[in-house]
């Protein structure tokens, strides 16, 4: 297979749609019991991991967040066998969970908590390991337009004629954007860095 071949199905496999094809639940009504909660959660990730992952891992990519997807879904599992009652359909619980989690994450990451740490290898253009936690907080605090620029370009792979299609707007205008998400998060961590963002 060429590199470019190899690059292609990278970028499809990162770029698959939200929904998947096998339904989340139906929720056995026995496991809403309070003393319960702990079956509740084992049924959940024994049930629903890889889908709720799934999930998580695409609406990350869809608002261009970046942050560390298994995290994320931690949260959402323990969310969900926590607040699950018999007055909501699990599906939608879920849903509704995986929105709220993932947003309370972001914001977390911009705030600088421990939630911001993305996976080694999106961060590789962001700056070395030492930084990658400073520089991650720095992207999620970079406006929507220039976070959506940047990610589509340096952690989806995408070129640069691809990111502007894909974002309806020009080349010009999409490198714009990238290089001034680029020199905020260098000057954002700037004073922790031995070698400069290119």
């Amino acid at each position: 297979m060429s590199a470019s071949a190899s690059r292609a199905q990278s970028r499809a496999r990162r770029t698959a749609p939200t929904r998947t094809a096998q339904p989340l639940g139906p929720l056995p009504a026995a496991l809403l019991a309070p003393a319960k909660r702990r079956a509740l959660l084992e049924w959940i990730l024994k049930r629903d991991r890889a889908a709720i992952c799934r999930r998580v891992a695409a609406l990350l990519r869809a608002r261009s967040w970046l942050l560390d997807a298994g995290a994320v879904s931690l949260r959402v599992f323990g969310r969900l066998a926590a607040t699950l009652d018999a007055a909501t359909a699990y599906a939608a619980a879920a849903e509704r969970a995986i929105d709220a989690v993932v947003e309370e994450c972001a914001r977390d990451s911009r705030e600088g908590r421990d939630i911001d740490l993305a996976p080694p290898g999106e961060t590789s253009l962001l700056g070395s390991a030492t930084v990658a936690r400073a520089a991650c907080a720095a992207f999620n605090r970079l406006p929507t337009e220039e976070r959506a620029a940047l990610f589509r370009i340096a952690v989806l792979g995408e070129s640069l004629s691809e990111a502007a299609r894909a974002l309806r707007i020009g080349g010009t205008v999409a490198a714009m954007r990238a290089r001034f998400a680029l020199i905020s998060i260098s000057e954002e961590t700037d004073g922790l860095r031995t070698e400069p963002l290119s």
